[in-house]
C-alpha cells in the first residue's frame, strides 16, 4: 500500500513540474545570460527560494559543483525525493554523526547547500512538503545530502545532521547523477591539500575557470524611456499621477501619494511605501510570498533571484516585520557585493524587501546586466593556495587579533594554523563598481575563502585581496 502511495506522488509530482514548465517560462533574455533562458511569467514561490550549490559527489576524489539553474531537474529531483521520504509514514529518524556523514559523501549523492541558515518549515512549506506528524525536524538547515543510491535524506545546520530513510522508491536522482558524470563539467577534488579536514571541493583544472564579464547596470538614469518603464511596473495604474523629479546628481525620483521611486546614478533602486494600514496577522511564509509576487509583478525579474537570508523584528508598535535578502546568479554563479555597498546603501545582499501587514514597505536593489558582446579575453585562474600566500601576511594580522579577541593563545606555527583555520573555498563574482575596463564596468571572478572570522575575497586572475567581509555571529 505505501508503494502505491509512493508512485501515486511521484506520479502527481512529475505532472506538476511538466505543466509548470509549460507555463511559466518564456524566451525573455534576463540577467547574466548571454543567450534567451525561461523567465518566469507567473508567480511560483518555490522559484525564488533555490540553494546556492549543489555538490555532486561521484565517487571519493570525483565530485562538481552546479547552480540549480545550471541543472534544474537535479534540484527537481532532490526535492522529490525528500518529499517522498519526509511525508512516508514508515520514515525512520536517527541522528548521524558528522565524520559518518563526510565518509558517506564518497557515494553517489548531491548535498544541496543554502547561503544561510533557512527556517526548515519555510523551506518545506514552499516545496509544498507536508513531512510526517512523527517526525522531530530541525528549526533550521544550511543543506541537505541525499544519496543517490538509497535515497536516504540528510537535513544539515552547521555541523549536526538528522538521517531519515525510509523504503521509498528514490525516483531518478541516481540516473540524473551519472549522467552529470559524462557531462564536461569542471571536475573537483577534496581540499585536502590546503585543509586535511576540509569540507570544500578545489577545481582539478584551473584555466580560466570564472572569466570576468563585462557589466551594465540594470536602471540607466540617463534613459528616459527605460525609467518610465520601471516606474510604470512600480506604480501600476497610478504611474500616470506620479510627480518626476530630477535632482543635480541625476538622481530621479517618482513620487505618487504614499509611493516613491528613488533611482540613483549608481544603479540603486528604492521604493517604499508609506501608507498606514491596520495590523494584519501575517506568517514569516506569507511575508516572503509577498516579497517574491512583489519582484515578479513589480520589477519583473523574474529567476535566478534566490533567498539569501530572513530577519524577523516587529515595529514600534509590535507588529511582525519580515525583511527578506535575495542575490542573483550571473553565469550561474553567485554574486557579492563590495562590502561599501553594503554599508553605505544598507544592502545585505543585491535585493531587500521589508513586509509589514503583508504589504512591502521597502524594496532596495541593485543589478547588473551581462553584456555579451563585450567580453574580455581570457586569462589564467590562480589556485586558492596561490592567492592565499601573496595575501599571507594581511590574513596573519587578522587572525591574530581574533586569537586576542578570544584570549587564546598564539600558535606556534602560523602557516599551519591559517590552513587548518579554512572553513571554506568557492568561486564568485564581485560587483565593485569602480572595476572598469576601457570604460565598461566588470564584474570580477574571486576566490572567496572563510578563513577564521573572515571571509576573504581574492581577485583570481591577479591575486589581489579585493574585500574582508567579518562573519556574521
Amino acid at each position: 500500500m505505501e508503494r502505491i502511495k509512493t508512485m501515486i506522488i511521484i506520479g502527481l509530482f512529475a505532472m506538476s513540474v511538466f505543466l509548470s514548465s509549460q507555463v511559466l517560462y518564456t524566451t525573455k533574455p534576463l540577467i547574466g545570460e548571454e543567450e534567451a533562458i525561461p523567465v518566469v511569467s507567473s508567480f511560483v514561490l518555490s522559484n525564488f527560494v533555490l540553494p546556492e550549490s549543489m555538490v555532486l559527489h561521484f565517487s571519493k576524489d570525483s565530485h562538481t559543483i552546479l547552480s540549480p539553474t545550471k541543472e534544474p531537474a537535479l534540484w527537481e529531483a532532490g526535492k522529490l525525493q525528500m518529499k517522498m521520504v519526509l511525508e512516508s509514514a514508515n520514515t525512520v529518524q536517527e541522528e548521524i554523526d558528522w565524520e559518518v556523514l563526510r565518509e558517506k559523501k564518497s557515494e553517489k549523492s548531491i548535498d544541496y547547500l543554502f547561503s544561510f541558515p533557512a527556517p526548515t518549515e519555510l523551506i518545506l512549506r514552499t516545496y509544498g512538503i507536508v513531512p510526517d506528524e512523527g517526525l522531530n525536524l530541525p528549526d533550521s538547515i544550511t543543506g541537505i545530502w541525499i544519496s543517490g543510491d538509497n535515497g536516504e535524506v540528510v537535513l544539515m545546520q552547521e555541523k549536526s545532521a538528522v538521517r531519515f530513510s525510509s523504503n521509498s522508491a528514490t525516483g531518478n536522482l541516481l540516473a540524473l547523477i551519472r549522467e552529470a558524470r559524462e557531462e564536461e563539467y569542471i571536475h573537483y577534488y577534496p581540499g585536502v591539500l590546503l585543509n586535511d579536514k576540509a569540507e570544500f571541493y578545489l577545481p582539478i583544472t584551473l584555466g580560466d575557470v570564472l572569466p570576468n564579464v563585462r557589466v551594465q547596470s540594470a536602471v540607466d538614469v540617463n534613459d528616459s524611456v527605460s525609467l518610465e518603464k520601471m516606474a510604470k511596473g512600480f506604480f501600476e495604474e497610478n504611474y500616470p499621477y506620479a510627480r518626476r523629479i530630477v535632482e543635480s546628481d541625476y538622481t530621479t525620483i517618482f513620487v505618487q501619494g504614499n509611493d516613491t521611486l528613488v533611482i540613483s546614478e549608481g544603479g540603486l533602486l528604492e521604493y517604499s511605501n508609506t501608507a498606514v494600514m491596520l495590523s494584519q496577522s501575517s506568517s514569516l511564509f506569507e511575508g516572503l510570498q509577498v516579497a517574491g509576487q512583489f519582484i515578479e509583478d513589480r520589477d519583473q525579474i523574474g529567476a535566478p533571484v534566490y533567498l539569501t537570508g530572513v530577519e524577523i523584528g516587529e515595529d514600534h508598535y509590535g507588529v511582525a516585520t519580515y525583511e527578506f535578502a535575495f542575490s542573483y546568479f550571473i553565469n550561474d554563479t553567485p554574486v557579492r557585493l563590495k562590502k561599501e555597498m553594503e554599508e553605505s546603501w544598507n544592502l545585505r545582499a543585491p535585493i531587500m524587501v521589508l513586509v509589514k501587514n503583508n504589504e512591502v514597505k521597502t524594496y532596495r536593489r541593485v543589478l547588473r546586466i551581462v553584456q555579451p558582446e563585450f567580453q574580455p579575453l581570457p586569462q589564467d585562474t590562480l589556485s586558492p593556495q596561490d592567492v592565499i600566500d601573496r595575501n599571507f601576511d594581511t590574513i596573519v594580522a587578522r587572525y591574530q587579533g581574533s586569537l586576542r579577541a578570544r584570549g587564546e593563545a598564539e600558535p606556534e606555527n602560523y602557516g599551519e594554523a591559517i590552513y587548518q583555520a579554512i572553513e571554506d573555498v568557492k568561486l564568485s563574482y564581485f560587483d565593485c563598481p569602480e572595476q572598469r575596463m576601457n570604460g565598461e564596468m566588470e564584474l570580477i571572478g574571486i576566490w572567496e575563502v572563510l578563513i577564521d572570522d573572515y571571509a576573504y575575497y581574492f581577485d583570481v586572475h591577479t591575486g589581489n585581496l579585493v574585500d574582508v567581509v567579518e562573519k556574521e555571529g
